[in-house]
């Protein structure tokens, strides 16, 4: 996998709406989102926080592009690690219905960020997509044990 771009895909069973509270509902995130709830506006422009809760920040960024049910793209920092910390990335969730099923691409674009690229590389986004996917199809939270 390619330090510069991480691509994920996952097909899920679901609607373009409901994945889309999926990504946005802090109630659903902290399900599936290694326990963080985010908060945004979901506007270009307005931050993005991905919060532990306890209250302390996970992720936060910028939210850059907004169409809802089919693609948000944010920027990422990373800082729960003070040197992930000094590293900004940007993430697209791209939203596309294939039937009764739906296609996520999470998009890592890491070109600045080799730190946070072997952070995440290593089962975070696989285990986030895995997460929300059984989250959303069956209502049940996945629980995965130590390698």
């Amino acid at each position: 996998m390619s330090n510069e771009k991480q691509v994920y895909e996952v097909f899920i069973r679901t609607t373009p709406e409901r994945l889309w509270q999926g990504l946005t509902d802090p109630a659903l995130t902290s399900r599936y989102f290694f326990k963080t709830s985010v908060r945004s506006s979901f506007r270009p422009g307005e931050p993005i926080v991905y919060a532990f809760p306890h209250g302390a920040t996970a992720v936060d960024g910028e939210v850059l592009e907004v169409e809802p049910g089919r693609r948000l793209v944010h920027t990422w920092v990373t800082r729960y690690d003070e040197a992930l910390a000094r590293e900004r990335s940007r993430v697209t969730w791209q939203i596309d219905r294939r039937g009764e099923a739906c296609k996520l691409t999470a998009t890592h674009e890491l070109e600045h960020a080799p730190l946070t690229a072997k952070h995440v590389g290593t089962d975070g986004w696989s285990m986030i997509l895995s997460a929300l996917k059984t989250l959303l199809e069956t209502g049940e939270e996945l629980v995965v044990g130590a390698p």
